[in-house]
């Protein structure tokens, strides 16, 4: 992350007053980690910030929410195919 330049900037010191009692035990793990484990760490959080990027692209903002589950769909899915139109279309 260092070396990246890519860390959050939080105003709290990192300490077991202000991360919790856990605090020397994540340490020790992290610590602990090689540098394999620590790629697939990153490459995981790249990911995950990738498929958070592409929820908000595709979702609603919040002032436009309804109860209507009719109102919701998956953007660029297929259309659901009936159990006898698949019939169909194999048998032609």
């Amino acid at each position: 992350m260092h070396s990246t330049g890519s860390f959050i900037d939080d105003r709290r010191p990192f300490s077991e007053k202000n991360w919790g009692h856990r605090t020397v035990i994540y340490a020790k793990l992290a610590k602990d980690m090689n540098t394999v484990q620590w790629n697939s760490f990153y490459a995981g959080l790249g990911y995950a910030g990738e498929i958070q990027q592409k929820m908000k692209e595709c979702s609603r903002p919040v002032e436009h929410w309804t109860d209507n589950p009719d109102e919701y769909f998956i953007v660029g899915s297929d259309p659901v195919e009936e159990e006898g139109e698949e019939e169909e279309e194999a048998s032609s």
